[in-house]
């Protein structure tokens, strides 16, 4: 089992150890990123196994609010991959304004009591979170935005690239503050391709329309 410890190097890059399992966390990411940006249903797949794999590396850097949305990225993205085979390529859909409002001020009402919750679980469960969680706002609201970009990206829903842009910019700088160099590195891809996603499937409702 210490090949899924991070303290199992695989490589330096400069003079930053990059641990088997943060790499290929970071690599399966890449992947399942790039199929959502294309729209193709393969994503889903590479996402179960992308969650695995940050379970573990997230469980180890004390970002635990981190950690627990692996758990929910595994159910999604069978629930994803079942509900993608169902529907064409081009079958993209966006929010109405009630909708947004309802959403932004959902999330606005959750994430203070989320973050109160992941910043205090190393004293309700101090057997299994040894250490305190690691920017527990920052975290919780990294968490928060996902649940519902990846929800709606399972819903082909156009919105879901506009969440992710936020989590980008919010991964970039904690995991930078963390230490975590490649994976800071590989948000700022994220971001990329989450600009691209949303240039893709702009593209696909201009099509539609």
């Amino acid at each position: 089992m210490d090949y899924f410890k991070i303290e199992y190097i695989f490589f330096r890059f400069l003079d930053y150890e990059v641990s088997h399992l943060e790499f290929w966390s970071i690599l399966s990411g890449y992947i399942a990123v790039y199929l959502a940006a294309r729209n193709n249903k393969l994503t889903w797949p590479v996402a179960i196994l992308n969650a695995i794999l940050l379970f573990g590396l997230f469980f180890q850097f004390q970002l635990y609010a981190d950690m627990f949305l692996q758990i929910y990225f595994f159910c999604i993205a069978i629930y994803g991959w079942f509900n993608w085979k169902g529907q064409r390529s081009t079958q993209i859909k966006i929010l109405g304004l009630r909708q947004k409002i309802f959403l932004l001020v959902c999330m606005a009402l959750l994430w203070p009591s989320l973050a109160e919750l992941v910043a205090n679980l190393h004293l309700f469960f101090p057997t299994f979170f040894t250490q305190p969680a690691a920017y527990a706002y920052a975290d919780s609201l990294i968490m928060l935005l996902s649940i519902v970009a990846q929800f709606l990206l399972t819903k082909r829903i156009m919105e879901n690239w506009y969440l992710w842009i936020a989590v980008n910019l919010l991964g970039i700088a904690v995991y930078g503050l963390k230490g975590m160099l490649l994976l800071s590195i590989q948000y700022v891809v994220f971001l990329v391709l989450a600009i691209i996603g949303t240039i893709e499937w702009r593209k696909a409702l201009a099509n539609k329309y």
